[in-house]
């Protein structure tokens, strides 16, 4: 059985420019359930590349992004479909991008995309706590070496005291 290509059916074209835009990112599955795109310390930097399925005019399409936790409010990038993050803190985000069509028609949710940034193993609250035994065990040790010197300071005051009195014993 030899396979024909496909013929666009002119009915389905037209459903289908009906239809609200679907937004993808390139290379990577969103929505619920996904995985975060999880970013190592030191390595702060994210760029994301974005797609809506508009058929009548894709080069007319307008996109709004906001990385939650990072910009204080949405940003309107007209017809723009990248944007790259760098110096990101660690924590979680939720990067969203929203599409309008050239005929007005918005996307029923916005995409998401969750991104989580470690923290270095010097800020985790385990290193913190070892912080603060270091500090105790230092301030322990200075301590003990002061009342050290203390002692060998009254022990040499003690001889000295001493070897006057045997010289006073022997006179």
């Amino acid at each position: 059985a030899r396979r024909r290509p496909l013929r666009p059916d002119p009915s389905q074209a037209q459903a289908q420019r009906r239809r609200r835009p679907g937004i993808r990112f390139f290379r990577r599955q969103v929505g619920r359930g996904a995985a975060p795109i999880h970013l190592p310390p030191g390595q702060n930097y994210v760029d994301f590349e974005f797609a809506a399925a508009d058929y009548d005019a894709p080069d007319k399409t307008a996109f709004s992004f906001q990385m939650e936790g990072l910009d204080s409010q949405v940003i309107h990038a007209g017809q723009r479909n990248y944007t790259a993050y760098s110096n990101i803190p660690p924590g979680r985000y939720r990067f969203a991008v929203s599409a309008v069509t050239a005929a007005g028609t918005t996307a029923l949710e916005p995409a998401y995309l969750y991104v989580e940034v470690d923290q270095p193993w010097f800020l985790m609250p385990w290193a913190y706590a070892a912080y603060v035994l270091l500090l105790a065990a230092l301030i322990a040790v200075g301590v003990r070496l002061w009342q050290w010197s203390v002692l060998q300071r009254r022990n040499a005051e003690l001889a000295y005291a001493n070897q006057r009195l045997e010289e006073l014993n022997n006179e």
